[in-house]
Order: structure tokens, then sequence, then C-alpha cells
């Protein structure tokens, strides 16, 4: 398991990798061969130590091997899942990652990178070449794949309340002065009539700057 934000309601989750098929399909006698199933639960942090859990992939298609990372691989602010495998167990092995959606679920069919056709080990997360967005390393062969992925725009968590934190990208690294990019979720009831809404931004320095919007409630 590994821990990471994955719905942008700033509390840390837990995501376990497990076994959705643990069925034996290679017979008797022919060993303990597993149909290939790759299966995430995350258990979300809700504060004051409380969890809930969900299922959020199940794919017969993947055979992961071992640790499952949340991380954001394209830069949009949404935690994505990424864990070394095998696509089935026609010896292709590579990095697959399953991308996060806007309300908190994940695409259902990975983006595979394959790598080799003979084996790979557990993986390693950084930014190992310093360019802001995250790289992986994989074990078994000592293969280290680059991030050139395109910097995708600036997603909007529609979990409410949440902030989506698209720049920088977390645990990576940024020359100084850091660009910073980040949206925001909310609701409120307002009565009928017109309102003004006023948004707010602090800095470390202190600077505050403000948005002011009038909308008139039916």
């Amino acid at each position: 398991m590994s821990i990471g934000r994955l719905n942008g309601d700033g509390q840390m989750d837990i995501v376990v990798d497990c076994v959705c098929n643990p069925t034996p399909v290679g017979g008797e006698g022919k060993g303990p061969e597993y149909q290939p199933c790759a299966s995430f639960d995350v258990y979300y942090g809700l504060g004051d130590n409380q969890l809930v859990k969900r299922t959020v992939v199940t794919d017969p298609s993947v055979y992961d091997f071992g640790v499952p990372y949340a991380v954001d691989v394209n830069g949009d602010g949404y935690g994505d899942l990424a864990v070394s495998g095998s696509l089935g167990c026609d010896c292709r092995f590579g990095l697959f990652v399953w991308q996060g959606n806007a309300d908190g679920s994940f695409q259902q069919t990975p983006q595979p990178f394959i790598s080799n056709t003979n084996s790979v080990g557990w993986m390693a997360v950084a930014d190992f070449n310093r360019d802001g967005m995250m790289d992986f390393a994989m074990g078994g062969r000592n293969e280290y794949l680059i991030n050139t992925t395109p910097r995708a725009a600036c997603g909007t968590y529609i979990i409410s309340p949440s902030v989506t934190a698209c720049q920088p990208v977390d645990n990576t690294y940024s020359p100084s002065p850091v660009s910073v990019e980040v949206n925001s979720y909310d609701t409120t009831n307002l009565s009928a009539g017109t309102h003004s809404l006023v948004f707010k931004l602090w800095d470390a320095g202190g600077d505050v700057y403000t948005a002011t919007k009038t909308i008139t409630v039916n």
C-alpha cells in the first residue's frame, strides 16, 4: 500500500493493492497460476482518524507487481494510480497508469507504457530529472521511465468543498520563483436577490489578491 491525496479534500488517503480474482486457473498439478487482475481499494481520509473504503479499479487485463502509487502523472491536479506490471500473461511488461477524474473516480482502462518483454520489479517514484514532473524507476531490469507527458490543463475536483492544486506537482523540483496554479470548488445556498461574491487568495508574503463577482439569484 501507499498514501497520497486522491480527491482534493486535503486529507491523506491510503491505496491498497489487492487480488480481485484469487482463483487458481492452472488446474491440478500446474501450480498456483492465477488469472491476471489488477484491483485497488482506496481508504479515503475523513479527518478525526476516520476512513471510508471504496474499490476504485478492477481491471482483468493487467497483472500488477506490487506497490501502487498515488501520483499526479500529467499535472492536471488529479491523483492518478500508477503501478508496474504486465499486460495479461503475454510478457509485455512496464508501467500502467489509471488516470484520475474530477469526481474522484478513475479511468478503468489504464495507459500502458510497455518497456520490455522480460520482467519488472517493484517501482520507485521521484522527479529524477528535476523538471517538475514525476518519473518512475522499476526494479528487475533497473529501468527508468522519464515522464514526457504533456502537462494537461488544470482540472477542478467537483467534490464539494475541494481544492485542486495543479502546479507545482507534489514532491517535484521547481526553480524560484515557483509558479502556482490552483482551482477550487464549493457550493453555497443564497437567497433570491443580488449578491456580491468575493474570492481571496493569500500568498506566503502576506499579499492578498481579490476577485469579485455580482450575481442575481432567481
